[in-house]
């Protein structure tokens, strides 16, 4: 959600609204003497063909390049390490995507699992089950999960219905491999498992093999902005879920929830027309990254401190960072830095010294981790969907 107001900057703000009303304060009174300006949508394209952000065009390569790490962990390690990392086979019964949902028995299965030890979970795909246990081998993944076990060896296999699932774990990781059959044994009685298979089965017939129903309109605005469309297709799905009509109780409209006063200050006439909103918000995350464009700041913490900014307000961002440098840690980091930094403001002992007060920092943290897993399931999706 995002807003503004003229006298934001005299006041302190928050964690929600109030945060986002002072980064356009920041970013937009500066542009005129007099107050905020509009301008208009055709304006708005035209200066953003002529004038783009030097930033790495490749941001899947940026955001992703964590998963370029190999490294053996057993249960204990997931859990602190709050990931888990899932190999499956590029397939539709493994994993699959509609508007946005991301399904494939192996992908519930995965997601069920994971949500039993409240982790996130990192989707890995291969083109055979001999690919999956090379990855597994060398610590590209933690767990192999697949509904296609026909030729699948050295895995365990679990029947339910109709349906079948294998897995496999590192040698090494017994803790793990223990967790997961217990796991799976105790979903097979319950009965969850096959209420997985029957919604993997419904699912599948309405496939539409499309990450949402704006991608052509997101694909335009990233020519535009050089911002990944992917991205924007993710921020949207966890702004309004692509729904151009809803409006929040706050007042924000459309598919990235934009403000009426915020959509003015874009050059967005109609906040309910996807392409205007997505433009706008595209132009405003683009603002933000330029507020950390710095030669010390890697293009990925640029993305994810622009994208905390967008959701909780730069000032807090910017108060994360100060605090991060008294506590000695990194101010130009996000993971385990500033992401800590920000959680701190939450707390009376930190928030009371804080320029802009408390920041209820818990949202912020919780809503960049699912923008960044929607992200990372959108370019799978869309890498695999390229090789239908």
């Amino acid at each position: 959600m995002i807003g503004i107001t003229t006298n934001i900057i005299s006041s302190a703000v928050s964690c929600s609204l109030k945060g986002l009303f002072y980064n356009f304060a920041l970013i937009l009174l500066a542009a005129s003497s007099t107050g905020l300006y509009a301008l208009e949508i055709s304006d708005l394209e035209s200066e953003l063909d002529s004038a783009k952000f030097d930033v790495d065009a490749h941001f899947s390569d940026s955001l992703q390049s964590h998963k370029a790490l190999s490294y053996h962990a057993d249960l204990h390690d997931i859990k602190t390490r709050e990931v888990i990392r899932i190999g499956m086979l590029s397939s539709r019964e493994d994993f699959n995507i509609s508007d946005g949902h991301i399904f494939g028995l192996a992908t519930l299965i995965g997601n069920a699992y994971a949500k039993s030890h409240r982790l996130r979970v990192e989707y890995y795909l291969r083109d055979s089950m001999f690919l999956l246990h090379e990855g597994l081998k060398k610590g590209a993944f933690d767990l192999i999960l697949s509904s296609s076990c026909d030729k699948a060896p050295k895995v365990l296999r679990i029947y339910f219905r109709k349906h079948r699932v294998c897995y496999s774990t590192h040698t090494q990781n017994i803790a793990l491999k223990k967790d997961v059959t217990r796991w799976m044994h105790s979903s097979k009685r319950s009965g969850l498992l096959a209420v997985l298979g029957f919604n993997q089965h419904d699912k599948v017939k309405s496939s539409n093999d499309r990450i949402s129903p704006y991608d052509d309109v997101f694909k335009r605005v990233a020519e535009a902005t050089n911002i990944d469309w992917r991205l924007l297709a993710a921020m949207s799905f966890h702004e309004s879920g692509f729904n151009p009509k809803v409006r929040s109780k706050d007042g924000a409209l459309g598919i990235m929830q934009m403000m009426p006063k915020t959509a003015k200050s874009l050059g967005v006439r109609d906040p309910l027309d996807p392409y205007q909103a997505a433009l706008g918000a595209a132009q405003y995350l683009k603002n933000l990254m330029g507020k950390f464009n710095s030669k010390s700041i890697r293009h990925r913490d640029q993305v994810r401190l622009a994208l905390a900014a967008y959701n909780v307000g730069l000032a807090h961002v910017f108060d994360a960072r100060v605090l991060a440098r008294e506590l000695n840690l990194n101010p130009e980091r996000w993971f385990g830095n500033v992401e800590r930094a920000i959680e701190y403001l939450d707390d009376p002992q930190y928030y009371k010294n804080a320029k802009h007060g408390r920041c209820r920092s818990k949202e912020v943290i919780k809503h960049l981790s699912k923008v960044m897993s929607r992200y990372d399931a959108f370019v799978l999706a869309d890498t695999q969907l390229k090789t239908l």
